[in-house]
This record gives C-alpha cells, structure tokens and sequence, in this order.
C-alpha cells in the first residue's frame, strides 16, 4: 500500500505501571486492551475496514447522530499486519503505512490528514512504534466543525499467518475532537493515553 508522507514532532505516551490498570478488557486480534467500564464491545463496522484489513475486538465510546448518520467519539480496535513477501515486518511501517488509511476511512478520503513520524515505543516491555495522526474532514453541513485524532501502537507479537508468515499487531485509537452535538462530550486525552498504556501483547 502507498506510504503518506509524514511530519511533526514524536508522540510521547507514558510508560506502563506494573500492575494492569483499571477498567473493561477488550480481547482483540493479538492484543488486549481496557476501556472504561460503559463503553461497547462491537463488531467491525464500515468505517473499521479498508481495502480488506478490518478491525478486530472492536470497542466504542460515546454514540451520536450527525443528520441521521451514526457516529461514535472513540472506537479502539486491532488488526494483525503481515508483509506479502513473507519478511519479519517492522511496526514503524505498520504505522506509517496504515495510519493515514485509517484515518481516511473513519473520516474519509477528503479528509487533510497530518501524521507524525512513528516514535520507538516500549509496551509491557515489548518494543514497537507509535504515531498520531490530526484529521480535518471537508465540512459537508452535516457534521460542522468535526475534526479527530488517530492513535496508533504497533507491536511484534508471536502470532503468525496459516502461511506461517510473521505478523506486528496495530492497535488503533480513533477519537474526534470537536465538533457533533455538545450534549455529547468528546473524550479527553488521557482516557486515548490509558488505553493505549493498557495494551498488552497476546500469547507472549
């Protein structure tokens, strides 16, 4: 798949506790993950897919409506990455390579997107990559002002393909910022930081 060009400075996320931290565990593919208690557990949906690679263990936050279109704050998900020529693949790629396809996909192909360079990342002493992505879809009258946030954490993980190819697992974090009806929040920053300092790697 195409690479975006990427620029900005390293996301900077903070190290892990000892012990789990608190709220709902989420099983996704090679990956969990917690969320606050309230949130759902859904299937993927349209907007969680993109050229066939959909999102598994899928959470969401906050639903709303934007001129009968459903919508939601947050939704977390993970996707397990392989690389066609059967190569170790490398989870800076991953988020390189898949972030702004993403990005596109919740907010769509319209959208300006801005991603960072991917930043080494160490989770539960498993080290991989994270990036952040700022999205401005076009304002199409039914959402005025909408504008989001992808996160992304590659890891390596000992899962592979039925090829027996190897694998590095995405965790994505998609999250609006503003815009939608005020009666239905945004969420702040450090719930996208304690989801994503929950993650642990699956069958490690």
């Amino acid at each position: 798949m195409a690479v975006l060009g990427v620029a900005g400075t390293f996301l900077v996320l903070r190290k892990h506790a000892s012990a789990d931290p608190p709220g709902k565990p989420v099983n996704a593919a090679g990956v969990s993950y917690r969320v606050p208690p309230e949130w759902a557990e859904v299937p993927g949906a349209p907007g969680t897919t993109i050229g066939g690679v959909a999102l598994d263990g899928v959470a969401t936050g906050p639903r709303y409506s934007c001129a009968g279109h459903g919508r939601n704050r947050v939704t977390v998900g993970s996707t397990l990455l392989f690389r066609r020529d059967g190569s170790e693949p490398r989870p800076e790629d991953a988020v390189r390579s898949f972030g702004p396809l993403f990005a596109a996909s919740f907010y769509g192909g319209a959208a300006e997107v801005v991603a960072e360079r991917p930043a080494p990342r160490t989770v539960a002493g498993v080290a991989g990559a994270a990036g952040r992505i700022e999205v401005r879809p076009p304002d199409p009258g039914d959402c005025p002002g909408l504008t989001g946030r992808l996160y992304l954490l590659a890891l390596p993980t000992p899962k592979r393909g039925e090829d027996g190819r190897p694998a590095v697992v995405l965790l994505v974090v998609q999250q609006d910022l503003g815009g939608g009806p005020p009666e239905v929040p945004t969420i702040d920053e450090s719930t996208v930081m304690k989801i994503l300092d929950s993650a642990r790697v699956a069958d490690r």
